[in-house]
């Protein structure tokens, strides 16, 4: 098996929110792209070049901590800081997205802060990314977003991949169970360990997982067998990112070893830290709802949660729902703490 080429780019212009999945030749989502409100307050992303204030210097940590204008940290590393004193205005390239318990990464740039299209930036972070066809997909895209957030996924063939994040690493064991395949045990380990890496390395994509990562594949694999499958990583995540991917040769124990590149924040990270999820749920069920039926008039009923991240964007949420449904849609606190969709 060798990594597939990317298809297309799949589409849903949902309210307040933009979000796109990048899919291959069998339909397979590898890459997620999501904005909401223009990008209007949200966190710094990969490429974008923002102006900030020299905080303090990290000798130690090899490097130094940037304000920037939202009040936002980064760190940037290796910087030659020579005539940069503190409460300096310095222009910053980011490199990583901040994630949870850890700030962006960047580097210092002579590049001055411009407009910035984060979903042009996406379209570039795919291998021929600037070719592929867009077509309009809610329930795909829907479906993407939410595989990226199941614990386990199934391997072509059978079996199962389950992956599980931790504060150190992402760990991903391989569950045989359910597959047929013939042929002595070392074929059969080393069909299931290379179907099981090339969808490790789909998951990576997907979920935007970085730092340590460790496959536990299974046995019998003797070393031409584990550089096959080393190799099937390696290919298949080419397929869908352009971050550094380094591979360790299989360990006695059948571990392969991986260290990737960190660029866009987790999905795992980025759900974590969601305290808008279920208004955008709420959202993109309101928007079916009205389209199912073009006359009816519908009220969103918001618990207290939800309704405090709908105060802290009322009026930017209230005109778009005035320009998307004119009228159609209002919102109300829920009296009985749960979010809802009713028709008026």
């Amino acid at each position: 098996m060798s990594g597939p080429h990317l298809k297309s780019i799949l589409i849903h212009d949902a309210p307040g929110e933009f979000r796109a999945v990048a899919i291959d030749q069998a339909g397979l989502p590898w890459r997620l792209f999501s904005q909401r409100w223009n990008g209007e307050g949200e966190p710094a992303r990969v490429g974008q070049i923002l102006s900030g204030r020299l905080r303090a210097n990290a000798e130690t940590q090899g490097g130094a901590f940037v304000t920037l204008g939202g009040g936002e940290e980064v760190f940037i590393s290796g910087a030659d800081l020579s005539g940069i004193t503190l409460g300096m205005v310095v222009h910053v390239i980011v490199r990583a997205q901040a994630r949870q318990g850890k700030l962006a990464r960047g580097a210092l740039t002579d590049a001055a802060p411009g407009p910035f299209d984060a979903f042009a930036a996406w379209r570039v972070s795919l291998p021929g990314g600037d070719d592929l066809p867009e077509t309009k997909d809610r329930d795909a895209v829907a479906s993407a977003f939410d595989e990226a957030q199941q614990l386990q996924t199934v391997l072509p063939g059978g079996g199962r991949l389950y992956i599980e994040h931790t504060r150190a690493l992402t760990a991903m064991d391989i569950d045989s169970a359910g597959r047929i395949s013939k042929g002595s045990a070392g074929a059969r380990a080393l069909s299931i360990n290379r179907d099981a890496a090339h969808e490790a390395a789909r998951q990576i994509s997907l979920r935007d997982i970085g730092g340590a990562v460790v496959l536990d594949c299974i046995g019998p694999l003797n070393k031409a067998a584990g550089e096959q499958v080393r190799a099937e990583f390696i290919a298949a995540c080419k397929t869908a990112m352009h971050r550094k991917v380094q591979v360790l040769a299989l360990s006695q124990f059948g571990l392969m070893q991986a260290a990737i590149e960190w660029g866009a924040c987790p999905i795992v990270d980025r759900a974590a830290m969601d305290t808008a999820a279920g208004l955008f749920a709420v959202l993109r069920e309101v928007e079916r709802a009205a389209e199912a039926d073009g006359a009816a008039l519908f009220r969103i009923d918001l618990s207290l949660d939800d309704s405090s991240a709908y105060l802290a964007r009322h009026t930017a949420c209230d005109s778009m729902l005035a320009a998307r449904f004119g009228g159609r849609v209002s919102v109300a606190k829920s009296k009985d703490d749960l979010t809802v969709v009713r028709r008026r």
